[in-house]
């Protein structure tokens, strides 16, 4: 939730792969479009993102088995509004103008998975990121951890065929980035618990649940969630 990610606006990836096991990505876009808009609607120069990955996928890392380790620095700036004020007397009056240059900020995201054990059913995976508040997507921090269990069925001798699934468990704190809305404390808390089937080679179930306390925009009332996703991939 922190990398500005784009999305309707003008874009391009350029990617660079030196060897099998790691590679280098640069994207950026620009614009200021809302979804289901084309991406010259209200387009505006001074919203825009650079981001980059760079990313080592070793097969074997440290005799754990597979794993992935991804840094993702990015940089970006966002359009302010312009507004002047006309004062007469004991009244005053604002009036809006275009839109001028924001804050150009930057961040860096760190995005862990890996194997615990060669043969091991456990892994386990990491998400952090910071970023300033101005230019951020939803969190300007964000800290998310976690533990996956393939074939959970299997492995407790329930299902001893069942071997496309995952179990798994996170935990994740972050704090909101600049918004409209009020925010009564910088600090939220979700523990999230989902199970993953694949039904075919392009389809897979996916019903998870999240329970979020501390909320930041509504404190002292805590929630929960829960969904269940068909997901189709080709």
């Amino acid at each position: 939730m922190v990398l500005p990610l784009s999305a309707y606006n003008f874009g391009a990836n350029l990617q660079w792969q030196p060897c099998d096991e790691c590679y280098a990505i640069l994207g950026g876009s620009v614009g200021h479009t809302e979804a289901g808009q084309a991406p010259w609607t209200d387009f505006r120069w001074h919203n825009w993102s650079l981001l980059g990955e760079f990313g080592y996928t070793p097969k074997d890392f440290l005799g754990l088995g597979p794993g992935i380790y991804r840094i993702q620095p990015f940089v970006a700036q966002v359009s302010g509004a312009a507004h002047t004020t006309y004062n007469f007397g004991t009244d005053s009056v604002t009036v809006s103008g275009w839109p001028t240059n924001g804050p150009t900020q930057g961040g860096l995201g760190f995005n862990l998975q890996q194997q615990l054990g060669p043969h091991s059913p456990f892994g386990w995976f990491g998400r952090f990121g910071f970023g300033g508040s101005q230019v951020s997507a939803g969190a300007s921090a964000q800290m998310g951890t976690g533990f996956v269990m393939h074939a959970p069925l299997k492995n407790a001798g329930l299902v001893p065929r069942l071997s496309n699934d995952l179990l798994g468990v996170g935990l994740v704190w972050s704090q909101p980035s600049a918004t409209t809305k009020t925010v009564y404390h910088q600090n939220e808390y979700v523990l999230e618990a989902f199970y993953t089937l694949q039904l075919s080679p392009t389809v897979k179930l996916q019903p998870d649940v999240q329970y979020i306390w501390n909320p930041a925009f509504n404190p002292g009332n805590n929630a929960m969630g829960d969904q269940l996703q068909i997901v189709f991939t080709w």
